[in-house]
């Protein structure tokens, strides 16, 4: 999954900057977090996955609109809480945008 189409539109609204194109690039890792295969999940991984396994799930609790990180990162990338719900849920579900 990718920001990209997003950024076109949302560049339309705020000025194209590297540091919203920074937290832009923070939203789109936690996406890529929260597409990450489901076997990272599986009790008995090594050491390593089971960290993935945590970091995943990290990653699904910070996308919440009553978390005040979540907001205030999507307020320094200039996108609506919202439209990135809107891609958690398509991140999650393999559902194209």
């Amino acid at each position: 999954m990718t920001l990209l189409p997003l950024r076109a539109t949302e560049q339309q609204r705020a000025p194209h900057n590297g540091r919203r194109m920074m937290w832009i690039a923070v939203i789109q890792r936690a996406l890529e977090d929260v597409a990450a295969p489901p076997d990272a999940n599986i009790p008995g991984m090594s050491p390593s996955a089971q960290r993935l396994g945590a970091e995943i799930r990290q990653a699904h609790a910070w996308f919440n609109p009553a978390n005040r990180d979540f907001r205030e990162v999507c307020e320094l990338a200039d996108l609506e809480p919202e439209t990135v719900m809107v891609l958690y849920k398509s991140a999650v579900t393999g559902a194209a945008i």
